[in-house]
C-alpha cells in the first residue's frame, strides 16, 4: 500500500458498519485497527392472516366443541 491517510470500513450482517478515519500507514511500520461492531438493526416482518383459522370466542369462558 502507498504511505497515505486512510479509512477503514468494516461490515459484517446484523452489525452497524464500524469506520476507523486517518489510519496512517508509513514504510516498514505495521498498523493495527481494532473494529467495535455494535448491534445492528435487524428487521424481520411477520404476517398472519387468520381467515384460514377458526373464530375464537373470547367473550365468554364457556367450553364447546363445534
Amino acid at each position: 500500500m502507498p504511505i497515505g491517510s486512510y479509512t477503514v470500513t468494516v461490515t459484517q450482517s446484523g452489525f452497524q458498519t464500524a469506520v476507523t478515519n486517518n489510519v496512517e500507514v508509513n514504510v516498514a511500520t505495521e498498523r493495527r485497527v481494532d473494529a467495535q461492531f455494535k448491534t445492528g438493526q435487524v428487521s424481520e416482518k411477520v404476517e398472519v392472516a387468520g381467515d384460514l383459522l377458526p373464530q375464537v370466542e373470547t367473550t365468554s369462558a364457556e367450553l364447546a366443541e363445534r
